[in-house]
């Protein structure tokens, strides 16, 4: 055991913020609910803030753990647009931005929404007025949430229904500040899986949707940020306006949009089969690479293949969809450490999403930290200054990743620029670190 820095898996918390939530024993909580198992069970996040903690150790002062509080701003290029990747092992990737959809009876039936609540289980009084305050609420604003307050002493805890008029004078800023601490409890269901987007296309997120504009300028009132994703967190409010039930579903459904990539390899009659098979043939499939690979470069013109039909068959299958149903619900294995862990394995081992302690066995006994260049199949893991692993992925090529983002139904297994990806979960609280690790079978 190498000692150092502690990291612990915390059941793939997605909202970025410390591990406080893990200290909770309930689940009940915000009026819009997301029922389809976006949150691991509390006896889960238990064992993995305990279990998991020293899960592997390494000195602070090593050039593998990467710090990347401040991640390369990303311009993004429009969706539909083809921007040529950077050359490498991999070979030459074309990139094309496009978003997805989750299907409409997956929203329809895994969505309720009634009135706003916000829960503080673990304030008292004082405690909550210290973070309106830091919140930069004002007097009136203050009292206005306490008028309607319930508190119950017994859970040590508040619960708090804000009113149209309160939800609408917030700024961005105290949104911002309320609804991160908010986060780091999953009973606001709303704020702990807020819905997101890339914050320099904002306007991309409701394009050719059929939202109205007069709610599409409704959303953006309530927007905030952190880091360069823009977020919303207050569907309850909208869609109280909304009549027709076809209204809002249409919301949810746009709502619900993610940003992904589709990333061909260009071959060509000249390109270097060896290195490519060598590259996307890694854990022990370069027999099932090398036969297609060597009959497209023999096309006289070039052409394009998109990666997909070279990635290991977890995340073939899975790429650009949603989580299947069982009997009304996903199962909550499916968050981004069972689908990062199983990149490799067919079928995929459901022991990495349910027992910690086996999680820890398998990453201390078949992988080891690595720093660059990375490959095909690396294990990605962004932990926070309490060194809680709050997301990890898969890595691919020049810096795409394989991710999902968060266990909830509506989140599909995508490709993403590793930069956006730490923009997703990044807060100028946190000092993020970015640990690699790789399969020793696989070196």
């Amino acid at each position: 055991m190498i000692s150092g820095i502690d990291m612990r898996l915390t059941n793939g918390s997605e909202h970025g913020a410390p591990g406080l939530a893990a200290a909770l024993t309930e689940k009940t909580g915000g009026a819009l609910r997301r029922i389809a198992g976006d949150y691991r069970p509390v006896s889960v996040m238990l064992v993995l803030a305990t279990l998991m903690a020293g899960l592997l150790s390494y000195a602070q002062t090593s050039s593998k753990t990467a710090p990347i509080s401040q991640p390369p701003r990303v311009s993004g290029a429009a969706t539909g647009s083809v921007v040529q990747s950077v050359p490498g092992p991999w070979g030459q990737l074309e990139e094309i931005r496009i978003n997805t959809e989750p299907p409409e009876d997956f929203v329809a039936q895994h969505y309720r929404y009634g009135t706003a609540q916000w829960v503080l289980p673990i304030y008292n009084r004082e405690q909550v007025v210290q973070l309106f305050k830091s919140a930069r609420l004002s007097d009136a604003q203050q009292k206005s949430l306490f008028r309607d307050a319930v508190e119950n002493p017994l859970a040590g805890g508040w619960t708090f229904r804000p009113d149209k008029e309160l939800l609408l004078s917030l700024t961005p800023e105290s949104r911002r500040r309320l609804y991160l601490a908010l986060a780091e409890f999953p009973q606001n269901a709303a704020q702990y899986e807020p819905f997101r987007w890339r914050a320099e296309s904002l306007d991309e997120w409701f394009a050719n949707s059929g939202v109205s504009d007069e709610t599409v300028n409704l959303v953006k009132k309530l927007l905030y940020y952190r880091g360069q994703a823009v977020l919303f967190a207050d569907p309850e409010l909208v869609l109280a306006t909304l009549n027709q039930p076809e209204d809002r579903l249409r919301l949810l459904k746009t709502l619900s949009r993610q940003s992904t990539l589709l990333v061909k390899l260009t071959l060509r009659p000249d390109s270097d089969i060896d290195k490519l098979v060598e590259y996307w043939g890694r854990g022990g499939r370069s027999t099932d690479i090398r036969p297609l690979l060597d009959s497209l470069v023999k096309v006289p013109e070039g052409c394009s293949l998109d990666i997909v039909h070279l990635l290991p068959r977890f995340a073939r299958q899975r790429l650009y969809t949603y989580p299947i149903l069982n009997q009304g619900f996903v199962d909550p294995k499916y968050d981004c450490h069972w689908s990062s862990m199983n990149f490799w394995n067919d079928p995929p081992d459901n022991r990495l999403g349910e027992d910690p302690r086996y999680a820890r066995e398998v990453l201390e006994r078949d992988y080891d930290l690595v720093g660059k260049p990375y490959a095909l199949g690396d294990l990605l893991f962004l932990t926070n200054g309490n060194r809680d692993a709050i997301h990890s992925a898969a890595y691919i090529a020049d810096d795409i990743v394989f991710t999902k983002n968060g266990s909830s139904i509506i989140s599909p297994w995508i490709l993403m620029r590793l930069s956006r990806l730490v923009s997703y979960y990044e807060n100028q609280d946190d000092d993020l670190q970015l640990l690699v690790y790789r399969r020793k079978d696989n070196k």
